[in-house]
């Protein structure tokens, strides 16, 4: 979850129209990734996609750091 250059303004897809890519999108939605699985299919041009993704936080869980709890639970996984 560390933010990249994308994240601080830099429009990638953008970028790789100015260089001369064939083809370039920017996907937002589900629904742009049926025209994108067309596209990456058909294999006749240069492609860059830039696809944004939700930066939510997410819920962690972490395991035990407890030696004894996780001893225990070696010895039980054995049985």
């Amino acid at each position: 979850m560390q933010r990249s250059h994308a994240g601080y303004g830099v429009e990638l897809d953008k970028v790789a129209a100015s260089v001369n890519f064939d083809w370039t999108s920017r996907i937002t939605t589900m629904e742009d990734v049926e025209d994108l699985r067309t596209r990456i299919h058909a294999k006749n041009a240069l492609n860059c996609v830039t696809i944004a993704i939700d930066t939510g936080e997410v819920d962690r869980v972490l395991p035990s750091r407890d030696g004894v709890y996780i001893k225990n639970r070696f010895k039980m996984a054995l049985d």
